[in-house]
Formats: structure tokens, C-alpha cells, sequence
């Protein structure tokens, strides 16, 4: 992601960032192909929308206003003091889910949930309800402490807390000690949205409701006290990673957060930059692969990715971006050791399992042409700490020279790659 705000968080460390691309509002105004920074340390996240074909995910229909998120996300907040520094609403045409990726804090800073340990992803609703009346089914509050040293990240969902995650340590705050946050007498997003409605919002939504997305923040960490409103046909705007169609109608306002009135309201066409992956492995890699024996008795491929007693390769999925889903490729093995192609008759079914050992899809038979649903279906994006497992059958396949080939479809088509197999 490129651009600049009129403030940025030091280089040390990666912010999390709420981004869209767009033509600036008004003269003087920071232009929207920047990123309102949520400092989020080292945060990464990645919106989907299954490449092939909209994904609708749950659906919501709970939005609440921004003082309703405040009022929900204050009472599950951590104890201390807390000032807050950023709101952000989204109401998703289509559902999304963003995947929380902690590898790269900086060394003096630590992450922890109160509910225990930090989620991989949060789940995103879709929503196609009222988006005129400033309400989200999505919020994102980031909240610090006085001491700049501590911040507090509480995702509400359908209005209510789906996670918190808190991080801790010097490095971790691009805020200053005593940082003020967004003042208290700021207007709430429903208020805003009104002196929108007047503005032509309303009378936008009206021709255009269909296919639209609102995402809108206040952040005291760009120095402005300003709602910033954003109607547009494309997805992927809560992360950056714009999608959808080529172009179309949408609508920008701001409006001052202290006094509610409207700064500027502007209906134009929103271009949506299509990203082409250049294929499978680039959004989806494996890890070292490991020969296990399947758990317990009466287990099966279907039941927990590996048949009790069978030997099968379990091997963890270390990075899956932009969507990628079991539907994106096919699997098959072949006998290294011999020219291809020589596929092995060897595999009596593949599965993925998420990180608590649910089957997400699994599919039976020496050669993966067509998923089957477990607690997924073959749209539902894989995330890294997902797990892919061959199971080989009742004899040790170690030593074989047995490889995997994985070979990209849809939108990775004529693509693949290979892993050799231990």
C-alpha cells in the first residue's frame, strides 16, 4: 500500500490501515488515495471477497451508531485509562473477513486478548440494510493509553464486541505520552450522516443502493476532527485491496466533527483497481509437511482430515491471501521419482482443517477434482493456521519420493506448483 497522511506512525513499526482510493473530497482537503492510519502495530490485514464470484458471508441485521459501539466496546475494555483515537464503520455489500497476522511485532511489544488468545481472522457481515443513517454492522475502535505505550484494538460486530485485541510495550504506540484522542464532544456518525442526507446522500443511495459499501471514520491521529463518508461500488475498502467492477457511481462527504456540518459532499465514479494474481503461489504457500498417524478410532478423512490408524501428511498453511480458497486449485500426488505425468493411486482423500481441527473441506479419492462441504464449502477462504491433510492410505508413505502438486483454477488457471513430500 502506498500514499501518506498529514500524520504517519514511525517507521519501526507496520500501522494497520483502513485505506480507499479516490478522488479528494475538496481542495485542501488529504486526499482519499491515502490511508487514514489505524495504528494498529504490525496488524496486517488482508479483506476477502472470493475471487470467484461474490461471497456473501453472514449477513447482518444489527448496525449500530458509532456512540453505540463506543458504549459497547467501553464496557469490555481492558482496566486503565483509555482515550480513543479512531472509529471506523463499515457496511459491507458483500462479506469479508480480515486476517490478523502478529509475526512482525517489534521486539519490545507483545500481544494479548482478555478472552485469551488473539483470533486469526474476524468476520466481516455483509449488510444491506439502511447505510444512510450513519449505523455499521462493523466498527474498528482503537483506543490508547495516556502513556502512549499501550493500545486497545475492539472489533464490534452486529452490535456487539467479537474481539480485543491489546497491545503492550514500548514500541508499540505511534502516539505521543498524553495523547488526547478524539475529543469528547465530537459528533456521533448518525449525527453526521443526517447533515449528509440533506447533502444528497439520500437522494445518491436512492439510484444507487445496489452493490454499495459505506465505510466512514473519525480519527484524532490525522489532526483533523472530520467524519470522512465513503459510498462506493467497490470492495475491499476497509484493507486497500480495491475490487469489484471496473467503475462506477459513488459519493464522498465530510463533515465537521464538532459543529456537524457539512464540509463537502461530492457524487462521482469510483475506480476500482482489479488486482490479477500472477498465480496460485502467490497467495498460497505450504509449510514443511509432516508424516502422522490419524487419531483415535473411527475417524475419517471426512470427520478429521486424517482416518484413524492411516498414515497422512499434515502439513500447515503459512500464508493464504486475497481470497484463496479450496475452489482455487486442485491437488493431486505424483511418484517423484519416475517422468511425469504419474499420478499415485496412493491418496485415499484430502482434506482442510482449521486451527481447531474442524473440517473446513475435504474431498475422497487419489486425485482432488471437487470439494465437499464440512463446516466450509469450496469458496470459504483458507487462512494461514489452516491445515492441509493427504491421508496415504494404511502403509508409510516416507522415503517414496511421493510430491504434491497443487494447480491453481479460476482466476489462478494455468498455474501450479510443486512440494516434494518426506
Amino acid at each position: 500500500m502506498s500514499g501518506s497522511s498529514p500524520s504517519v506512525a514511525p517507521e519501526a513499526v507496520t500501522p494497520f490501515a483502513v485505506g480507499t482510493t479516490s478522488p479528494s473530497p475538496r481542495d485542501g482537503h488529504p486526499a482519499r488515495n491515502t490511508f487514514i492510519v489505524v495504528a494498529v502495530v504490525a496488524v496486517l490485514i488482508v479483506g476477502f471477497l472470493a475471487a470467484t464470484g461474490a461471497f456473501s458471508g453472514p449477513t447482518s441485521s444489527e448496525a449500530v451508531s458509532s456512540s453505540g459501539a463506543q458504549s459497547t466496546a467501553a464496557a469490555d475494555l481492558p482496566p486503565g485509562s483509555w482515550s480513543l483515537a479512531v472509529m471506523a464503520g463499515y457496511d459491507a455489500w458483500n462479506g469479508t473477513s480480515l486476517s490478523l497476522n502478529l509475526s512482525s511485532l517489534p521486539p519490545n511489544c507483545t500481544a494479548s486478548s482478555p478472552s485469551g488468545s488473539v483470533p486469526a481472522s474476524i468476520a466481516v457481515p455483509s449488510f444491506r440494510g439502511n447505510i444512510s443513517d450513519g449505523s455499521a454492522a462493523f466498527w474498528i475502535l482503537e483506543y490508547v493509553q495516556p502513556s502512549g505505550h499501550s493500545l486497545a484494538v475492539v472489533f464490534v460486530t452486529d452490535g456487539s464486541v467479537a474481539a480485543i485485541v491489546v497491545l503492550s510495550g514500548a514500541d508499540c504506540s505511534p502516539y505521543p505520552s498524553g495523547f488526547a484522542g478524539i475529543p469528547a464532544n465530537a459528533v456521533s456518525s448518525s449525527t453526521a450522516a443526517q447533515a449528509l442526507d440533506t447533502a444528497g446522500a439520500t437522494a445518491f443511495l436512492a439510484a444507487h443502493r445496489a452493490g454499495q459499501s459505506l465505510l466512514m471514520d473519525l480519527s484524532a491521529f490525522n489532526g483533523t476532527d472530520e467524519w470522512l463518508f465513503e459510498f462506493t461500488p467497490c470492495s475491499g475498502i476497509l484493507t486497500g485491496n480495491l475490487s469489484g467492477p471496473t467503475s462506477g457511481a459513488a459519493f464522498y462527504g465530510v463533515v465537521n466533527a464538532t459543529t456537524g456540518s457539512v464540509v463537502s459532499a461530492v457524487p462521482t465514479s469510483s475506480e476500482c483497481e482489479l488486482s490479477v494474481p500472477s498465480g496460485i503461489g502467490s497467495v498460497f504457500a505450504l509449510g514443511v509437511p509432516t508424516v502422522v498417524t490419524g487419531a483415535g478410532s473411527g475417524g475419517t478423512v471426512a470427520s478429521q482430515g486424517c482416518a484413524s490408524g492411516d498414515y497422512c501428511y499434515e502439513i500447515p498453511v503459512e500464508t493464504a491471501e486475497d481470497n484463496v480458497s479450496g475452489g482455487d486449485m486442485s491437488l493431486s500426488v505424483e511418484n517423484g521419482s519416475h517422468p511425469p505425468p504419474n499420478l499415485s493411486s496412493t491418496p485415499l482423500g484430502y482434506a482442510f482443517t482449521d486451527p481447531s481441527g474442524r473440517v473446513i473441506v475435504y474431498a475422497l479419492g487419489s486425485v482432488e477434482t471437487s470439494w465437499t462441504d464440512g463446516t466450509g464449502d469450496a469458496n470459504t477462504p483458507l487462512t494461514a493456521g489452516d491445515t492441509l491433510w493427504i491421508d496415504m492410505g494404511t502403509s508409510d508413505p516416507t522415503g517414496h519420493g511421493y510430491e504434491l502438486t497443487i494447480q491453481g483454477e479460476g482466476p489462478y488457471a494455468n498455474s501450479g506448483e510443486g512440494f516434494g513430500l518426506p
